[in-house]
């Protein structure tokens, strides 16, 4: 599973969760090198382990991620509530 909300999914469902890959590196000032490698690898996983991708309402990192349309290409929206969404493979 990735979240732009980590710790919120753990909170929520005990279960772990990995952070949406980061396009730019607030700290050091710049672009992410890998940033589309990581995006793909994220894809793979969700495919190949019939994962998902909660994005929450809440982000608060726009210049770190990627458009929304970005992050979720190739992934079908499951849900779409109040707070957010989730996507999975189609």
């Amino acid at each position: 599973m990735f979240s732009n909300e980590a710790f919120a999914i753990y909170y929520l469902t005990g279960n772990s969760a990995n952070w949406i890959p980061e396009n730019y590196d607030p700290v050091k000032g710049q672009a992410e090198v890998r940033y589309k490698q990581r995006i793909g690898e994220m894809r793979s996983e969700i495919v190949e382990k019939s994962g998902a991708l909660v994005i929450f309402n809440s982000i608060t990192k726009h210049n770190v991620y990627a458009p929304i349309d970005e992050l979720t290409a190739g992934l079908s929206r499951w849900m779409n509530g109040a707070d957010g969404a989730i996507y999975h493979a189609p």
